[in-house]
């Protein structure tokens, strides 16, 4: 008797680290998981009433991660079997007894209900861990730019011909070579500097 369980993870965290959570926590309610590459296969999956029927059954869960959009989609495949010691057990109560030979076969199928309840409740706890981690991080906020205050605008000594005047401020030098008073190629100083140039390297 096979059956499948699935749920749908929606997750930032990658399948190798959903498969590590997924072996630990089969570990706690399991005889027996072990990771098989991308498969983690499980045996004699417990819970509630675990040790009153477990006899009855063999169960085999191969549990497989699959990639989807938003995360993975979590698959058991479920091969669900009576044990030896069913059929002995059956055959006893059916020879000797009669009528209770309905006790193991009820036991067998409630342990069905229990392997499917604890699966489900594992991929659900499962999902609740790791869908408390889909929200973004919110926007990393970064300082505001330095501004720096802009240096003060150097003056211009102006060689007129025949006199050296100034300094004048770069406004008032554009207002003489507005009105005519000087050219582009007016020789000028900066201030605080002893190199002349033209004019035209500076406005």
């Amino acid at each position: 008797m096979n059956f499948e369980i699935n749920e749908r993870v929606t997750t930032r965290y990658t399948k190798e680290q959903l498969l590590q959570a997924l072996e630990a926590r089969f570990k706690k309610i399991a005889r027996n998981a072990q990771r098989d590459g991308e498969i983690i296969r499980v045996n004699k999956v417990a819970g509630f009433g675990y040790a009153l029927g477990s006899a009855y059954r063999n169960d085999t869960t191969a549990i497989t991660a699959k990639t989807v959009e938003g995360g993975f989609l979590v698959v058991a495949e479920v091969n669900y079997r009576p044990s030896a010691a069913f059929w002995i057990i059956l055959a006893i109560t059916f020879f000797f007894t009669g009528i209770l030979w309905v006790i193991p076969v009820a036991f067998y199928f409630m342990q069905k209900n229990t392997v499917r309840s604890a699966i489900e409740q594992s991929f659900k706890n499962i999902n609740n861990e790791f869908h408390q981690n889909v929200s973004m991080p919110p926007p990393m906020q970064l300082p505001p730019p330095m501004v720096r205050p802009a240096p003060p605008e150097s003056k211009l000594f102006v060689y007129f011909g025949t006199e050296v005047k100034g300094p004048y401020s770069r406004d008032q030098v554009r207002a003489l070579l507005d009105t005519g008073s000087i050219t582009s190629e007016t020789q000028v100083c900066v201030e605080g500097t002893e190199t002349w140039q033209l004019l035209s390297q500076h406005i």
